[in-house]
Order: C-alpha cells, then sequence, then structure tokens
C-alpha cells in the first residue's frame, strides 16, 4: 500500500501536475495552462482515485505491490485488488489531462521571443516528461484493466485466462519504466534550475541537455512502448 501510495498518487503527479501547475506558466510568461477547466477536471478526478485507494486501505489493503504482478495479482490474492486498479485507473485520466495541458501551454502560450532554444531546462524536462504521461499512462491503465477483468471474468479471455496473464505481465513490467522515467525527469529540471541559479551561471551544453531530455522521451515512444505489448 506504501508503494501504491507513493508511487501513483505522489511521485508521479508532483513532477508535471504540482511543479508543473506552478512553474510552468511563470516560467514561459503565460497568465495560466492552455486549458484552465482540464486542469480543475484532473484535480477532481486525482481526488477521486485517492478516495478509493484509501477505502482499499481501510477495509484490508492490496498485497501484490504497486507493480500488480500478475498471476498472484490475477488469480491468488484475496486483497482489493480490483478497487486498487480502478483507483490507478482513475488517476491515470488525471495524469494524461495534466500532460496533455503542459504540451499544448509549451507549444502556444509562450511569451513573444521565447524561442525553443531559450526555454529553461526545466521546461524542457516537464514537456518531455508530460509527453511520456499522455503516451505512457495508457499502457499501464490498460494493464490494470485485463487485470481487473481477468479477476472478474477469467474465461472472458482464453483458457484459464493465461493470455491476459501473459499480456498484462508484459504490459506492468515495461509501464514499470514509464513510472521511473516520468519521475526522473521531475528531478533531473529541478536540479538543472537550482545548479545554473546558485553558480550564477548559464548551463554548460544547454543544447545537449534540452536534446537528451526530447531523445529519451523518443525513445521509449520507440522502444519500450512497442515491446511492452510484444
Amino acid at each position: 500500500m506504501h508503494g501504491i501510495v507513493m508511487i501513483f498518487l505522489f511521485l508521479i503527479p508532483v513532477g508535471a501536475a504540482v511543479l508543473g501547475n506552478f512553474l510552468v506558466p511563470m516560467m514561459i510568461g503565460a497568465k495560466d495552462l492552455a486549458f484552465p477547466k482540464l486542469n480543475l477536471a484532473s484535480w477532481y478526478l486525482y481526488m477521486t482515485g485517492a478516495s478509493f485507494i484509501l477505502y482499499a486501505i481501510l477495509t484490508g489493503g492490496v498485497d501484490t505491490g504497486w507493480t500488480f504482478y500478475t498471476p498472484y495479482s490475477t488469480t491468488y490474492s484475496n486483497t482489493n485488488v480490483v478497487t486498487a486498479a480502478l483507483e490507478w485507473f482513475i488517476v491515470g485520466f488525471s495524469s494524461i489531462f495534466t500532460g496533455l495541458n503542459i504540451v499544448v501551454t509549451v507549444h502556444r502560450m509562450r511569451a513573444p521571443g521565447l524561442t525553443w532554444r531559450r526555454l529553461p531546462l526545466f521546461i524542457w524536462a516537464n514537456y518531455a516528461a508530460s509527453v511520456i504521461m499522455v503516451l505512457g499512462t495508457p499502457v499501464l491503465r490498460s494493464a490494470l484493466v485485463l487485470v481487473a477483468l481477468e479477476r472478474v471474468f477469467i474465461s472472458a479471455f482464453s483458457m484459464r485466462g493465461w493470455a491476459a496473464t501473459l499480456c498484462s505481465s508484459s504490459i506492468c513490467s515495461g509501464s514499470i519504466r514509464t513510472c521511473v522515467y516520468i519521475i526522473d525527469f521531475a528531478g533531473m529540471g529541478v536540479v538543472s534550475e537550482v545548479l545554473a541559479c546558485f553558480t550564477r551561471k548559464a548551463p554548460v551544453c544547454y543544447d545537449f541537455i534540452a536534446m537528451s531530455s526530447i531523445a529519451i522521451a523518443v525513445l521509449w515512444i520507440s522502444g519500450v512502448g512497442p515491446t511492452t505489448c510484444m
């Protein structure tokens, strides 16, 4: 339960949702994010998902770990796996909305004269993390949908659910890497800005640092994403 709360309700949202909401508009000269109402909807979805996981905690918890590894989570566990999976399914929409909001904001609402090569490194890191959130979160949500459906309708996929087990296990193992990338981007962006501020010097090799953030996102899209479904 600690892992589920730590990963899904803190570490993933803290980068784009918390730091991004406050810092991205200020650092690019915008008054607000591109879609304020969508931003508010993502907050309500986050709180709704958090209430589900709170219910799961109070009614016995989940013993599968935050990775929901199969076949234990689909067949053998007697805890609130479906409730926890529903929590991440709802919170996943919040992550998608936030990532989409930040991507559009960076593209369309930069101050006049603020070109791509003048963006702060935090914006580059947050932009790359948002792209992965938009493209990677549905993969993990799909895996958890398979886990929940196999627990309820184990024969709906194949004999004894072995195909769904194999597919959900593969997708989950790849999606764990997605969570790691999203978490790391936020930290790397903060470190880049803090070092530049307190050393009073412009970042060395700005272009390489900025492009490396985008390169990681591109490598995930072209490599990790498709291999999770193989």
